[in-house]
């Protein structure tokens, strides 16, 4: 809704790129804040091959290794223990950046 983005914008985010992201949004977006001397990023779907990959699917493969070498882990379970972290992870964020707070801060980033 245009309501969320105009509260994110507000809430200091530089964009917004609305659920279901599409490839070509989120491709405007990140080309608006790349670096000039960083690679370029496809135009489109008419520049873009089949063999190009948005996405570096190498620890989605580090998981499934660990899943078949490791009896007690699953991805799964590694997603709802994601699922039920995050959002506490997010609020402590929320509120160390609300109260300025750098210790909180740093403590986060250490975990």
């Amino acid at each position: 809704m245009e309501s969320d983005r105009e509260q994110c914008l507000g809430a200091g985010m530089d964009d917004f790129v609305a659920k279901p992201v599409r490839k070509q949004a989120l491709r405007r977006g990140l080309a608006q804040f790349s670096s000039e001397s960083g690679p370029a990023l496809p135009a489109g779907p008419d520049s873009s091959t089949s063999d190009e990959q948005i996405l570096d699917p190498q620890p989605l493969d580090e998981l499934r290794e660990l899943e078949e070498f490791d009896a007690d882990f699953s991805i799964s379970s590694f997603i709802d223990l994601f699922l039920e972290e995050a959002p506490k992870t997010l609020a402590r964020a929320v509120t160390a950046l609300q109260e300025a707070d750098v210790e909180l801060s740093i403590g986060m980033c250490t975990r």
